[in-house]
């Protein structure tokens, strides 16, 4: 198992590695804009469906996850990933968690890459954590 766990912190590394790419250039402040009417919900029909709106953060999700998991619905997907973040809110170390996804039959660097996925996306309150995990299991490949 100590082999597996190493595996999925190797994929965390490239996952936190992609989400590292992001420039560190702030945003321009936004200006400011006076609204009159209430607004109207404005949905990316690329993406979404007045049934069903995906938020920013599963877009996010998504697009990072949806390649490694081919024929799984983005809903499926998308639940997957709350249910990781629920586990760490709860207190589950994230090696727990890794451990979990491993016995529901992810391939180990799947778990890791879809944990990483997860935390970037739905709860980077936990990142310290999982940084925590991968200089713990990283180095014993």
């Amino acid at each position: 198992m100590k082999k597996l766990i190493a595996t999925a912190s190797v994929a965390l590394v490239g996952v936190f590695g992609l989400a590292g790419c992001a420039s560190d250039t702030p945003a321009p402040a936004p200006s400011t804009v006076t609204v009159t009417a209430p607004p109207t919900e404005v949905l990316d029909p690329a993406t979404t469906t007045p049934e069903n709106p995906l938020s920013p953060a599963d877009i996010v999700f998504l697009d990072t996850v949806k390649s490694h998991f081919p024929g799984v619905a983005q809903e499926d997907l998308i639940n997957g990933g709350h249910v990781v973040c629920n586990g760490l809110d709860a207190g589950e170390p994230v090696v727990g968690v890794v451990e979990d996804l491993i016995n529901a039959g992810f391939p180990s660097y799947e778990a890791g890459y879809f944990l990483g996925a997860s935390v970037t996306a739905y709860c980077p309150d936990h990142t310290d954590a999982v940084k925590e995990f991968i200089s713990a299991y990283g180095d014993n490949t």
